[in-house]
Order: structure tokens, then C-alpha cells, then sequence
């Protein structure tokens, strides 16, 4: 029997596909046994009662299954894989390089980062997943349990954070202990405890040890962290360069990108200025803004208006074919939970996780009581602006995170779809998509003239962003620079772009995500208008642009669009 050379290809590619398969699956069985809290956030049942080790031994491990998984994949030609198979590959290589990178050239996240330590993220996924009453709570509690543990290795690994790291996560330790002192109040915990009575008081007293710890954590922090904060947060051109690059398969480095974000941001402000001329030109633009950002949303109307709103884009997608709406799934519009509302000032969405059953998302509105401070109440009802809620609520809900995260997970996810791809959400794909739909919707006339000036208005706060998150961590600003920038430039009040750039400080790349993302998907689609001519079509192009997950937007084009990325061993 003769072989012809064809099969002979056909078999060789078949035993480097079972290769790379194999190699993959036994990589993310580990990472998600060396990192149980991240798999529960995904909705993987498999690790909810451990907790993640972050003593040496635990680091080596981590650091041990990246060596060896890069040894396996280093013989491993990508262009011998399937196409989905190869963008796994990049995916994986990445995942790895990115690991690796960090450990030669940054201090260990363990080692800097007092945030790291705190338990609440250990615990959210546990209040609104899909789970028998009996697995929550004893997932819970098994949490609970291991956070005195967790805390001890805080204390042997912390030194020499950045100051204003310890400095937020003393001001984050109220709320995290308020949120903990609510835990057993919580409607939820309380049902499951109804047939559980045993279990409902070990999940008490587990809660007040880990009260316990956290007031130990506070204490050291106070005392001895305090003392030996001096780190530096900016994390160097190199560092950040290779971010762009092996992380988010950009094409460009950081000084072409804080030249754009320059560009993008003058073409804003002028936008901004024409706009404002167009609706009252007897007014400074200042002027307009400081009248229509007083009007604000009664307080007693708030959630009622974010439904309404919520509701009225659903239909404006629909009746305009924008993008498909997946069967059977919904976005609930309710108050924030009471344990959130002090780290979610006004509104956020809290998405549904890849492996989870359920198809509902919950939109988050932070209601204003009688019971806030002056201050506070007044900073929630700005907000809560009458015209900025339009823009707020298409980015969250639709066509925004709730539907692109919802079309993915119904039309992208089947069995076929490995763990890295779920695993994969790429902020500059994730928040491109969502800042993209501001503008877009926009072009279809959702927008009032007044609510485009706020729309525009985002966008110059986002481009301030892809400014300040490379020059922060490059060097050219400082933190009090940066949050001068914000204040002078955008009209940010101090208090929100203090904390603004406090997070960018954490994030690395992560600010630039939305502008930057905006600007591809908007070079991508004029690419496909090209090509197509009379036959393109956006709802057919958006499906496309979300049909193959939350990847890299080079990515994207490779699988979707057809369009090859070149692989750099």
C-alpha cells in the first residue's frame, strides 16, 4: 500500500495538534489548581474550597509550570496547527513569555502588592453564581478559613510597596470589613443557611476569624508596612513596550501611542468645543457644561430611569440591526449591593462568567440615600448626570459589555473551545468594544446634541487616559502631574482623578484599552467597507468582530477576518 505524501502531511500534523492539545490542557489543569480563586471567577466548580499559596514554594511551582510548558511548545511549530489551534498557541505563548518576562524584570506582584491580600474576591463569585445552597456555603466557608493563613504569608512577602499601595489598601480594609461584617445578612447566604442551620454557624464563626485577621492585617500594615513603603509603581519604558507587544499583539510602541493619544485628545477637545458653539453659541463651552451638569436624576427615580434606559437601547439595537440580541439571556437593572456601593460610586456590571449556566448579567446602580454624607451624596448625584446616562448605559449594557460578553458566551464558547480562549478577555477588545458603541450608536442617532457632548466628553477623558497611562509609567509624569492633568484638562474633580490615577498606577496598559481599542475596531471596519463594498454590512461586520471571543484585535483578525499574524519563536 502506497502513502501518498498528502497523508503522510495530514498524519505528522495530526501528532503535533495531539502535542500542543496535550500540552495546553496539562497547563491549565495546573494553573487552575495553582490559582483556585481565578477559576471560580470563571465559573469552574473544581477548586471553590482552596485558596491560592503565595509562599516561595507556591511562587516556585507557578514559576515551574511556566518553564516546563514553554519547553513543550518550544518545539512545537504553530504553523503546522489548525487556525484556531494557532491562536491558542499565541495565546499560550503569550500567557507564558508575559509570566516569564515579569519574573526577570519586575519585583513579584506578592512581594508589592498589600491589595493582593485582601479575601473579597475569594468570595464574590460565591454570592451570585448558579450553585446548590450546600456548595455555597461550604465553599465559603472553606475560603473563610484560609484567610489567616493568607495574611500570615502577606506579612512574610510584603516590602516596599509603593506608599500609596498600602496607603489604599488601609482606606480599602473599612469597606472589605464592612463587607464581612454584612456576609451572613446577605439574602442569599441567609437562604442557604435555611436548610443548612450546622453549616450557616460554622460560616459565622469562620467570618469572625477572618475578622479577626483583617484587623491583624490593618494593624501590620499601620505599624510595619507603612514604614518600609518606597517602592516605585512606574514600571519603565521596557516593561511596558513589551505589554503593547506580547500582551496585546499591538504593532506599535508606547511613543507612537502617547503621540496618538495626544492627537486623539486635541481632536476631542475640538470636537467638544464645535458641538458646544453648535448648541448655544452665546455660551463659553465651560459655561454649557457646569448648566447641563446640573441636571441631574431625582433620587426616587434613579434605578426607574436606568431601566427605561437600559430597555430603550435594547430596542434601538434591535430596530436598527445592529447586532444580533442572544436568545434567553437578560441584564437585571438593580441597586448595588450594599457591600459594593463603596467601591462602585456609580454604576458597573457585573458579568456573567464563561462557565456559568446562567445567561443573566446584573447592571449595578448605586442608589443616593438620605443617609449618605453631604459630600458623598452630592459626588453621586453628579454622576447620575440626566446626559450622561445615555452613553453610560449602551457602554454596560447594550450593544456594550452585557451584550458583547453574552453573544460570545452563546455563540462562541461550545465544547469545542478551549480553556485558554475562555480565559482570554483582552481589555483592549473588552473596553474597545464598549467605548466603540458609544460612538457608533452616535452615528445611528441615539444621541441628543446634549448627550453627545457628553459622550464626547468620555472620549477626551479616555484619551487623556492612553496619555497618562504611558507617560506615568514611563517616566514623563508624575503621580501628582497626572492627577493635575485630569483636574486642568478634563475637568475631573481632584477626588476621582486621585483615585483615577491611583489605578493606573496598578494597571499598565489597561487605561490606554479604550481609545486605543476604539481607534482599531474603527480601522478594522473601514478595512471591511473597502473590501466588501455594497455587500459589507455592520450587524454582519460586529458578529464577526465578537464571533471568535475576547482575543487581541490582531487576533481577531487573523481567525475572523482572514487576515495572518506572523509568529516570532
Amino acid at each position: 500500500m502506497v502513502i501518498s505524501l498528502y497523508e503522510k502531511e495530514r498524519e505528522y500534523k495530526d501528532r503535533i495538534s495531539k502535542k500542543f492539545m496535550v500540552a495546553l490542557n496539562y497547563y491549565f489543569d495546573d494553573f487552575l489548581m495553582l490559582n483556585p480563586e481565578h477559576a471560580s471567577s470563571l465559573g469552574l466548580t473544581r477548586h471553590d474550597k482552596d485558596s491560592k499559596d503565595y509562599s516561595d514554594a507556591g511562587y516556585e511551582k507557578d514559576l515551574h509550570l511556566n518553564l516546563e510548558t514553554k519547553k513543550k511548545i518550544r518545539l512545537i511549530n504553530p504553523f503546522n496547527l489548525s487556525l484556531d489551534e494557532h491562536v491558542d498557541f499565541l495565546l499560550l505563548k503569550s500567557r507564558i513569555d508575559c509570566f516569564l518576562f515579569d519574573h526577570e524584570n519586575l519585583i513579584q506582584k506578592r512581594k508589592n502588592r498589600p491589595q493582593l491580600y485582601l479575601p473579597t474576591d475569594s468570595i464574590y463569585p460565591f454570592l451570585f453564581r448558579t450553585m446548590k445552597d450546600k456548595d455555597r456555603l461550604e465553599a465559603i466557608i472553606a475560603r473563610l478559613s484560609k484567610v489567616p493563613k493568607k495574611i500570615e504569608q502577606a506579612k512574610q512577602n510584603l516590602d516596599n510597596p509603593p506608599r500609596i499601595w498600602t496607603e489604599d489598601t488601609l482606606k480599602l480594609l473599612k469597606p472589605v470589613k464592612d463587607f464581612f461584617k454584612s456576609l451572613p445578612d446577605a439574602e442569599v447566604i441567609k437562604n442557604s443557611a435555611r436548610d443548612y442551620s450546622e453549616l450557616g454557624n460554622k460560616l459565622v464563626e469562620a467570618n469572625n476569624t477572618c475578622l479577626t485577621a483583617l484587623e491583624a492585617y490593618e494593624h501590620f500594615l499601620n505599624v510595619d508596612l507603612m514604614e518600609r513603603s518606597h517602592g516605585e509603581f512606574c514600571v519603565g519604558r521596557q516593561v511596558f513596550d513589551h505589554y503593547l507587544i506580547n500582551h496585546h499583539f499591538l504593532e506599535h510602541s508606547s511613543g507612537y501611542l502617547n503621540e496618538l493619544g495626544y492627537e486623539l485628545f486635541n481632536k476631542t477637545q475640538a470636537d467638544i468645543k464645535a458641538l458646544a458653539s453648535h448648541i448655544d453659541k452665546n455660551k463659553s463651552t465651560e459655561a454649557l457644561m457646569s448648566e447641563l451638569e446640573s441636571q441631574i436624576v431625582p433620587a426616587d427615580k434613579l434605578l426607574s430611569t436606568y431601566k427605561d434606559l437600559t430597555e430603550k437601547t435594547l430596542n434601538f439595537v434591535k430596530d436598527n440591526n445592529i447586532l444580533e440580541v442572544p436568545k434567553n439571556e437578560k441584564v437585571l437593572v438593580v441597586e448595588t449591593p450594599e457591600f459594593f456601593r463603596s467601591i462602585i460610586p456609580f454604576a458597573a456590571y457585573y458579568c456573567v462568567w464563561p462557565y456559568e449556566e446562567s445567561d443573566t448579567g446584573h447592571f449595578w446602580v448605586t442608589p443616593v440615600t438620605e443617609s449618605d454624607p453631604e459630600i458623598q451624596r452630592q459626588l453621586l448625584m453628579d454622576g447620575h448626570n440626566l446626559y450622561r446616562l445615555p452613553s453610560i448605559v449602551l457602554h454596560e449594557s447594550y450593544p456594550g459589555h452585557h451584550h458583547q460578553l453574552m453573544f460570545t458566551k452563546q455563540h462562541v464558547f461550545g465544547n469545542e473551545i478551549s480553556t485558554i480562549r475562555r480565559d482570554t478577555f483582552n481589555t483592549i477588545l473588552l473596553e474597545g468594544w464598549a467605548t466603540y458603541c458609544e460612538q457608533m450608536m452616535g452615528e445611528f442617532g441615539f444621541y441628543s446634541d446634549q448627550q453627545k457632548l457628553f459622550m464626547l466628553k468620555q472620549r477626551l477623558w479616555r484619551a487623556a487616559r492612553v496619555i497618562i497611562d504611558i507617560e506615568l509609567h514611563t517616566g514623563r509624569k508624575s503621580f501628582e502631574e497626572s492627577v493635575a492633568f485630569l483636574v486642568n484638562k478634563v475637568g475631573m474633580s481632584e477626588k476621582f482623578a486621585r483615585a483615577e490615577v491611583l489605578r493606573y498606577t496598578m494597571t499598565p496598559t489597561q487605561p490606554l484599552s479604550y481609545e486605543i481599542g476604539r481607534r482599531l475596531i474603527n480601522q478594522l471596519r473601514d478595512k471591511e467597507k473597502i473590501k466588501r463594498q455594497e455587500d459589507f454590512s455592520i450587524k454582519q461586520f460586529h458578529a464577526k468582530l465578537l464571533s471568535k471571543g475576547t482575543l487581541p484585535i490582531r487576533l481577531i483578525e487573523e481567525l475572523a477576518f482572514n487576515d495572518k499574524v506572523e509568529v516570532k519563536n
